[in-house]
């Protein structure tokens, strides 16, 4: 959802649609670039207050959208945070990313099928640097792990992994 309690969406293409709150009206079509080219693949959203955050489906990589111009602000590549017996496996791939309310920058990552969620913090000052890694760093007990995300000044930021169930 938007600020304002529109909802937006997306259908795979470059396209996000902003819809009304009823829920029936699409009231603008916004196009996502990067560099000026179109961005395809757009697939699960997370609506933060100023910026959309999207997984490029069939990828590792999660994008920050200016929702006013659609332009790419920042992109992460979370490889390192998918599990590596499930990379390459085109039913296994990360899908879906969720702000967990109230922390700074910090969402909970999962992909189709996945048995764990992996919690992970971008940048450090309230957005994605450019270039963020989101890397796993050591294991824990258990079907749990720890990850990191890394930005281009360096900075890093614990994250843990948790079973959970997960849907498509």
């Amino acid at each position: 959802h938007t600020g304002d309690g529109e909802l937006v969406a997306s259908d795979g293409t470059d396209q996000l649609r902003t819809i009304d709150r009823n829920g029936t009206v699409t009231t603008d079509y916004t196009s996502v670039t990067i560099k000026g080219q179109p961005l395809e693949g757009l697939n699960e959203l997370e609506c933060g207050p100023k910026s959309i955050w999207a997984n490029v489906y069939g990828t590792d990589w999660i994008v920050e959208i200016n929702p006013d111009t659609g332009e790419v602000t920042s992109a992460v590549d979370a490889t390192k945070v998918v599990p590596e017996n499930e990379r390459g496996k085109s039913d296994r791939v990360l899908n879906g990313i969720a702000e967990v309310p109230g922390s700074a920058n910090t969402f909970i990552l999962t992909g189709k099928q996945w048995p764990t969620m992996y919690r992970v913090r971008f940048g450090g000052d309230g957005g994605a640097e450019s270039g963020d890694t989101a890397q796993a760093a050591s294991g824990k007990s258990g079907t749990e792990s720890t990850t990191g995300a890394s930005g281009t000044s360096g900075k890093t930021s614990g994250t843990e992994g948790h079973t959970g169930t997960t849907g498509s």
